[in-house]
């Protein structure tokens, strides 16, 4: 298994209460929270790890070198920023693998990647989407889904119900980057705008869900038991 995971983003919500550093080597237990989005990715059985940087590429760099617990780590590095689908579309020529993940360095997913590739590749999607079941989908928005989990559409954030939200975890086959643009965009824009022509799944997991993006949610991290 390969992975991206975007680390480029300047984290501007979560000033208060870190500085000067990208949002994802923000401290967690006195070590960077990506250390725990990159140890589960090592422990899940993962081969490659494209870091696809921007925001203070050099810090990130110079902490992890060429390898994090004996998996090989690749920079794509963005020049300008790129948005979260030029990053992706970049760092897609680093991969290798005929299907690849994609996740934020800021967020941290309890699920089975395993499973997940499987039913992505049995289902025949063009992309299938990590999807947590929140009782309050306002911050995030929300997806509907149909049976066998197909997503349907995408609702804007600022609505409060439960309901499932995309957690950030993509699985992609390598093929749907051709159609990717070459500029920079939103890959969730992308999504919701292309919904007609992408074969697009849902994978719902029960398991932890925190994005660090906001200080509060960064504050509850700090007492998480995080699991490989």
């Amino acid at each position: 298994m390969e992975a991206i995971v975007l680390v480029g983003g300047l984290g501007t919500r979560l000033r208060t209460c870190i500085k000067d550093v990208p949002k994802p080597m923000a401290l967690v237990k006195e070590k960077p929270f990506l250390n725990i989005v990159l140890s589960q990715l090592t422990q899940s059985g993962f081969k490659k790890i494209v870091l696809a940087v921007g925001y203070k590429k050099e810090m990130i760099e110079d902490y992890y070198g060429i390898e994090f617990e004996g998996v090989p780590i690749i920079y794509s590095e963005e020049s300008s920023p790129l948005l979260t689908g030029g990053a992706i579309k970049q760092a897609s020529k680093l991969i290798s693998a005929p299907c690849f993940f994609v996740l934020n360095g800021d967020t941290y997913n309890e699920l089975d990647y395993r499973k997940l590739l499987r039913e992505h590749i049995s289902s025949g999607s063009d992309i299938s989407i990590s999807l947590k079941h929140v009782q309050d989908t306002s911050r995030y928005g929300s997806v509907k889904i149909k049976e066998n989990f197909r997503i349907t559409q995408f609702i804007e954030k600022g609505i409060s119900k439960s309901g499932f939200i995309n957690s950030g975890v993509y699985c992609l086959s390598k093929k749907i980057t051709k159609i990717l643009p070459d500029q920079p965009f939103s890959f969730e824009k992308f999504i919701q705008n292309n919904l007609s022509h992408i074969r697009l799944s849902g994978f719902p997991f029960e398991g932890i869900f925190i994005d660090i993006g906001i200080p509060e949610d960064y504050k509850l991290a700090q007492s998480i038991e995080f699991k490989s």
